[in-house]
């Protein structure tokens, strides 16, 4: 990993980040849809991923964000996909444990990934 602060580190991942496809899964659950977005590194890696809801109030969205936030986060830093998404997991919460599972499947290692 190359000496330098988080700062660039994390903006030098999200630049590669931005050229890349996402893929967005609309997933149901009983209070309404959970869309959840993950973009990959070149070579397979999940770096980032975007959690929305509809029918939520802004409180539950902002939620729903942080969660995406800090496991993004955590992926640009070196954590395993599955890692993050046991870690999140289980938390007796529908919508997180669809946000985990989602995760959990973008983990699957893919062969490759077209730029956009």
């Amino acid at each position: 990993m190359p000496e330098c602060a988080p700062e660039q580190l994390l903006r030098g991942e999200r630049e590669t980040l931005r050229n890349r496809k996402s893929v967005t899964v609309k997933r149901y659950w009983s209070g309404g849809s959970l869309f959840t977005s993950v973009r990959r590194y070149d070579d397979g890696r999940v770096g980032e991923i975007f959690v929305s809801a509809g029918r939520v109030g802004s409180q539950v969205q902002s939620l729903l964000s942080s969660i995406g936030i800090l496991a993004s986060l955590a992926l640009q830093y070196g954590a395993p996909a599955d890692r993050v998404a046991s870690a999140i997991a289980t938390r007796q919460d529908e919508m997180v444990d669809m946000i985990a599972e989602a995760l959990a499947e973008s983990a699957e290692p893919v062969s490759s990934v077209p730029a956009e």
